[in-house]
């Protein structure tokens, strides 16, 4: 009983008072997240020579995504902050997928 007692408290106090140390370290993992994401782009923007149409538009489409990213990257990161997105690999990409397409969007 005494464990599941701390247990709850530890896990209250984990919630409760989040340091700025965790803010910090999220926000480096959110910058290391873009890093990835850039450099995936960056590796796809290689094949524009290609003789495939569609793997060349591809390239010029990862291109411009990673333009975004490099240019976007101060106010990305303040914007997966302050929504708190989790700080996991596949949501913080999937985050970063849907800001880039709905900036697509407002410009077309």
């Amino acid at each position: 009983m005494k464990r599941k007692a701390i247990g709850w408290t530890l896990f209250g106090l984990f919630f409760a008072f989040p340091s700025a140390y965790a803010d910090e370290s999220s926000k480096a993992f959110y910058s290391r997240c873009i890093d990835t994401e850039i450099q995936h782009c960056r590796i796809k923007a290689e094949r524009v020579e290609s003789r495939s149409k569609r793997i060349r538009r591809d390239a010029e489409k990862a291109k411009e995504q990673a333009h975004y990213y490099e240019t976007n990257r101060d106010a990305l990161i303040q914007q997966i902050d302050r929504e708190r997105v989790c700080a996991k690999n596949y949501t913080a990409r999937r985050y970063l997928l849907d800001s880039y397409y709905e900036s697509r969007l407002a410009v077309e």
